[in-house]
């Protein structure tokens, strides 16, 4: 069992402090996260607020006015990152000492106030409030919040960050906190988070680790091209591309370990250079980036294995063991790049076998 695996396995592990049976959305129209993995549900303010103390990693938490209060928090962890949905009817006002690791609040619906310093932030549904390491914030939640909260580990962040620099950072790494969605592309990192979020939802037994990874991987890299922070200014200047030869050399390694999740660490210490100027280089003499050019090796590993017609063999099973989970998108790019559906390749194969 990987890493990965065994730490969403976790999950379940952690004591409820309320009964399954109460776990209701709270909000009308408001999609709840995480459900399969729920960590307190409760009509008891004290009990909500103590969760918040004693998991979610908030040094003082009340509710105001717990009359009436209903709230529940559901948390999932995995490697790198952690995701938390939070929801409650009433208002609720947080405390968090110096974090440690990088934290971006996505606010669902409601309404919070949060001070970083001696910084005011307020935001209502659609903002974002980013937390770096080093520093404190104090939140006030408006009642009827939900809200999906991303902690990724710092040494996950540095690494992901030197790759793409292509040398490892000589100062730390800070957020600006606020996002602008007006003018980036915060939004495209918001999309990604709540489709890892789905995903972990999925009926599905667990997410194949090598997906789980490489979704890991895309959420810290978006969190690092769409946020602004120390290094942006130099993380997108230009500079001089790859050569075929190192682009050549990537291709072979990804060859070599197609069926495990490739990490852009590995990449740039593979080629020895940035990733970033890796994949433009990819783009300029390929014409797709190294992650399209693994979708494609994994697409022909499935290919093979229908083409073989196997009687045990399925598309569902073919397209799993090759890191593919949504039945719809594989589908789809098996049919771009073959010209047909996954399910034509078996059954010829198998007509084939049986004449």
């Amino acid at each position: 069992m990987s890493a990965v695996e065994a730490a969403l396995r976790s999950n379940s592990q952690i004591d409820h402090l309320a009964g399954a049976a109460g776990h209701q959305p709270l909000l009308s129209g408001q999609p709840e996260f995480l459900k399969r993995f729920p960590l307190v549900v409760s009509a008891n303010a004290e009990e909500f607020v103590d969760a918040l103390v004693t998991s979610c990693a908030a040094t003082k938490a009340y509710a105001p006015d717990p009359e009436g209060f209903n709230g529940h928090i559901n948390r999932a962890v995995t490697q790198s990152l952690r995701l938390g949905f939070v929801a409650a009817n009433l208002p609720i006002v947080t405390a968090y000492a110096e974090t440690s690791d990088f934290r971006q609040r996505f606010i669902l619906s409601g309404a919070v106030e949060t001070t970083i310093g001696r910084l005011v932030f307020d935001g209502g549904a659609s903002n974002s409030v980013i937390v770096s390491p080093g520093q404190s914030a104090h939140c006030r939640f408006s009642g009827h919040l939900a809200q999906l909260v991303l902690v990724i580990d710092p040494d996950a962040m540095e690494r992901k960050l030197a790759a793409l620099l292509g040398a490892k950072p000589g100062r730390k790494l800070h957020f600006v906190p606020t996002p602008d969605y007006a003018a980036g592309y915060s939004h495209h990192l918001r999309d990604l988070v709540f489709f890892l979020a789905r995903q972990l939802d999925t009926t599905a037994p667990w997410l194949p680790p090598l997906l789980l990874q490489e979704l890991e991987q895309a959420v810290i890299v978006g969190f690092l091209s769409v946020n602004e922070h120390t290094f942006s200014r130099q993380l997108h200047q230009d500079k001089p591309h790859a050569t075929l030869r190192e682009v050549q050399r990537a291709e072979d390694y990804i060859e070599a370990n197609w069926s495990r999740a490739i990490d852009i660490e590995e990449l740039a210490n593979v080629t020895q250079v940035s990733v970033r100027n890796l994949f433009r280089s990819f783009r300029k003499t390929r014409g797709y980036s190294p992650m399209a050019f693994v979708r494609m090796l994994r697409l022909k590993h499935v290919k093979q294995m229908l083409d073989a017609g196997g009687t045990n063999t399925t598309v569902t099973g073919a397209a799993l063991s090759c890191g593919f989970q949504n039945a719809g998108h594989f589908a789809r790019q098996y049919r771009e790049m073959f010209g047909e559906l996954p399910s034509t390749t078996l059954a010829r194969a198998q007509a084939v076998k049986d004449d």
